[in-house]
């Protein structure tokens, strides 16, 4: 067993150093049928997950997380996809409660020539999972062409990557969204609705996740994925928000198994959400059961944000349009390579939808009753229709 952690056969004292503090060390009895097996195992910087075999945490029992993972740094780690491994970016918020109880987490997904280190720099989301007390799961997609486990140009190494300023624009990792990726070498043949299935898995039974309690994000060609784990994630995840992401399979196929949250943000400038940005916010609002007038959110003078707030269990579906912004995270500039700055009036994507999910994730409370919280800068009227801007439906 790792140092620092001491296991009894009638009791176990698990002194989680990353999570304790010294007035209060991580000591519990084990829960019964427990068993531990653990390992630590470091190659080339990659830390693999942890064996466990545990009960899981009901009312009443301690959920001890392992002590494997490093707290307040991002740091790759594996998990299995049936006879395969995957790769996200893990991050632990310090702020993490000592009181054993489950805790919510986000998967954020990257873009087409992107990585997640590129990404999670771009959105500064760690600072968000520090902020909102989150755990957070960066996957890595897959590349079409060679296979680049971590989605960065050649000859750039894992601790070049790391720095957050590097796009593969020859080798770009993708995701398999659907009708555009089928006929792409290595993505077509990858499920990556799986993948998002077996990493919450992982978070879940490894980190004190609350299944409940789990939101996905994405953007641009992460963006599109989001459609994809609206109509074949539902079950999962219980908020999601695209942005710059447009919808890759029809209809028909989407079909989830339970009303969703659901914000897609997207660009008047932007040519490709632009294309089904309206169509999909109907579809969805179908999809969640939703039965209401839409209605005014949040509007700038560049954000226009409207939503359907009468949905099954409490859901919703909000679309925020921005103008003239192209493929871009509304509110937040890219540093490399250097594009033109946005307009201080655009929303912050990141924390608007963190800010509209914490409604959901509030613990152990039913979602039907709890309204979602107003963060309109200025005063909405009660009904807004379709709002004046040439898109394509």
């Amino acid at each position: 067993l790792k140092s620092g952690t001491s296991c009894f056969v009638q009791v176990c004292c698990f002194k989680v150093a990353q999570l304790a503090t010294p007035s209060m060390p991580l000591c519990r009895a084990c829960p019964s049928k427990l068993r531990l097996i653990a390992s630590v195992l470091v190659v080339v910087g990659l830390t693999t997950a942890t064996e466990v075999d545990r009960v899981t945490a009901g009312p009443g029992e301690i959920c001890e997380a392992l002590t494997s993972y490093k707290v307040g740094v991002l740091q790759r780690v594996q998990f299995s996809v049936g006879d395969q491994q995957r790769s996200l970016l893990l991050y632990l918020p310090s702020n993490l409660p000592s009181t054993g109880s489950r805790v919510p987490a986000v998967l954020a997904f990257h873009g087409f020539h992107s990585n997640p280190w590129y990404f999670g720099r771009l959105i500064d989301i760690t600072a968000y999972a520090e902020r909102y007390g989150f755990i957070l799961g960066l996957p890595f997609g897959t590349s079409p062409t060679v296979n680049s486990e971590i989605c960065c140009p050649a000859g750039c190494d894992e601790g070049c990557c790391a720095k957050g300023d590097k796009l593969d624009i020859l080798r770009p990792c993708m995701w398999n969204t659907g009708s555009t990726t089928r006929w792409a070498p290595r993505v077509g043949h990858t499920d990556d609705v799986a993948m998002a299935r077996a990493a919450v898995d992982f978070l879940v039974g490894t980190l004190c996740v609350d299944r409940e309690r789990v939101a996905a994000m994405g953007f641009s060609m992460g963006g599109m994925m989001m459609h994809r784990l609206f109509c074949d994630g539902a079950d999962v995840f219980s908020s999601i928000a695209s942005i710059s992401g447009s919808m890759d399979i029809t209809p028909p196929e989407c079909n989830p198994v339970r009303p969703v949250a659901w914000i897609h943000y997207c660009g008047t400038a932007d040519k490709g959400c632009s294309k089904t940005v309206n169509s999909t916010f109907h579809l969805f609002g179908e999809r969640n059961g939703c039965t209401s007038t839409p209605q005014l959110t949040y509007t700038s003078a560049t954000t226009h944000c409207i939503a359907q707030l009468s949905c099954t269990s409490g859901a919703f579906v909000e679309r925020c349009l921005l103008d003239g912004l192209g493929d871009e995270v509304p509110g937040h500039q890219r540093q490399v390579p250097v594009f033109v700055p946005q307009p201080a009036t655009n929303v912050d994507a990141i924390k608007y939808s963190l800010d509209r999910f914490s409604s959901r994730f509030a613990a152990h409370e039913p979602t039907s009753s709890r309204p979602l919280p107003s963060t309109s800068p200025t005063a909405s009227p009660a009904v807004a229709p379709d709002l004046p801007l040439s898109l394509h439906v």
